[in-house]
């Protein structure tokens, strides 16, 4: 009879451990899951900060390209009709020139980054795998 008493006490501590087990797994699963919201609730914030600072950015890399072509537009109306020989390219065009192909680039990798962040983006519609285990 005495074995008996002791065989249901480690059923009754198993169970118990099984519980602490899941209780912890649990715990853990919720943990994790306000860790990942954290986590794309400061991606989001810091994409909304920074939204503004690109803006700025592409608005004055686009006037500084405007500002190139129209003074190097503005030379060549000058010229006279007559033939000349070729002159060496002024520094103001050059500098011009520079500063019109350094946006560009910086434009074309503002694209490039924008593209790939939104292709890693996962999609709206797919449904999130945790919640609906979470449901059952």
């Amino acid at each position: 009879m005495k074995a008996m008493h002791t065989a249901t006490g480690e059923t009754d501590e198993l169970l118990s451990a099984e519980l602490a087990v899941e209780q912890s797994r649990a715990e853990l699963n919720r943990s994790l899951r306000r860790v990942s919201q954290s986590g794309e609730r400061l991606l989001n914030h810091v994409r909304a900060e920074l939204k503004p600072g690109f803006v700025v950015a592409a608005v004055a890399v686009g006037a500084v390209a405007v500002t190139g072509t129209v003074i190097a537009l503005a030379r060549r109306s000058r010229r006279k009709s007559h033939w000349f020989a070729p002159q060496q390219p002024s520094t103001l065009g050059v500098a011009a020139k520079t500063v019109g192909l350094w946006a560009l680039r910086l434009a074309a990798r503002n694209v490039a980054s924008a593209v790939v962040a939104r292709l890693e983006q996962p999609e709206p519609h797919a449904p999130a795998a945790p919640a609906a285990s979470a449901a059952q």
